[in-house]
């Protein structure tokens, strides 16, 4: 049986590679590809792992149930997590919503701290850094992939001493962005029953699109390394991929022409593709054609700001079919 941390082991540093954004901008593809790295291991959104996974009992990325699977049973027994009864989860939860929220970003991030704010943050970085450090022990590897985006989130692990993060900010036409946002999607990490994920109205998606990107740029004053990425740059050139692998230290991944074979992966929640066994990199196309004129230009006027900040035209593109990507490899970088 694996031994619970040394406490002396707290005080070394774990590199962590922090996936930013909005939702539906790649990251759970960045995040198994990353991942798939042999010096890495993927966590998925880590930030739910109270809720997904020790409360609700939801599927991991493996495809068993988080507590039936080998790999989050023997972190929780290490991290001290493992005998968690109801009323402390529950506590650990609450605890989480009075710190891990975007209003209480300035508090994290500044110099200045309440009492009361600085006793809750205390004892969830305490709940984190333990949790972390069993991740990096089982799993042996060097760099933990974690793709929660949650900006709030990213600000809390950099204020982490134990913790060294590094910033993927992914980002994404925000008209393509709420289209997503406005299908649905089953959960299939709901075993239990038929659920679907999230649907956010336009407002919404526009207002949590601007502050979601602004805000996780904002990271990069707080981090060694930050670099962004477009979407779409993303998904018509995977090449780009093996870049952003080089970059952030990850090494070997496991993309192919084009096509991503996952390493199994132990993903606590995200898009519906991490249970895939095979992904082929290419981008989504669909709300060019289906979303409503009025739509995009609601959209539009709402990010105008953003879009043209990252440098993205406010007319409507020209309808582009979902095509085979350029094939990737390698040997692209290394010539």
């Amino acid at each position: 049986m694996t031994q619970q941390i040394n406490p002396s082991a707290l005080k070394n540093p774990i590199s962590l590679v922090f996936i930013g954004g909005f939702g539906r901008s790649g990251s759970t593809l960045t995040d198994l590809i990353l991942g798939s790295g042999s010096n890495t291991v993927s966590v998925g959104e880590l930030r739910y792992i109270w809720e997904r996974g020790l409360r609700d009992n939801q599927l991991c990325g493996c495809g068993e149930a988080f507590h039936a699977c080998p790999f989050w049973s023997e972190v929780l027994n290490v991290s001290g997590h493992a005998n968690l009864g109801e009323r402390e989860i529950t506590r650990v939860i609450e605890l989480q919503k009075k710190v891990d929220m975007a209003k209480y970003v300035p508090q994290i991030s500044g110099q200045v701290k309440t009492s009361s704010f600085r006793h809750r943050f205390d004892e969830f970085s305490d709940h984190l850094g333990r949790l972390y450090h069993a991740i990096q022990q089982v799993s042996g590897k060097d760099i933990i992939i974690d793709s929660s985006k949650h900006f709030s989130y990213g600000y809390l692990l950099s204020e982490l001493d134990q913790i060294d993060v590094k910033v993927v900010h992914l980002i994404r036409d925000s008209r393509a962005s709420a289209y997503s946002w406005s299908k649905k999607v089953e959960r299939p990490e709901i075993h239990w029953k038929k659920e679907l994920m999230p649907r956010y109205s336009l407002s919404h998606s526009a207002l949590e699109w601007s502050l979601g990107n602004l805000f996780t740029e904002g990271i990069k004053f707080f981090s060694p390394l930050y670099k962004r990425y477009k979407y779409e740059d993303l998904m018509a050139n995977p090449a780009l991929f093996f870049s952003m692998a080089h970059d952030f230290g990850v090494k070997d991944i496991a993309l192919e022409q084009g096509i991503l074979t996952p390493r199994e992966s132990h993903t606590v929640a995200g898009n519906p593709m991490r249970f895939k066994k095979q992904i082929e990199i290419k981008a989504d196309f669909d709300w060019q054609t289906k979303m409503q004129a009025s739509h995009f230009r609601y959209i539009t006027a709402l990010t105008s700001a953003v879009l043209l900040r990252y440098g993205y035209s406010l007319k409507r593109p020209l309808v582009q079919q979902n095509r085979v990507p350029k094939p990737s490899s390698s040997a692209e970088i290394k010539n």
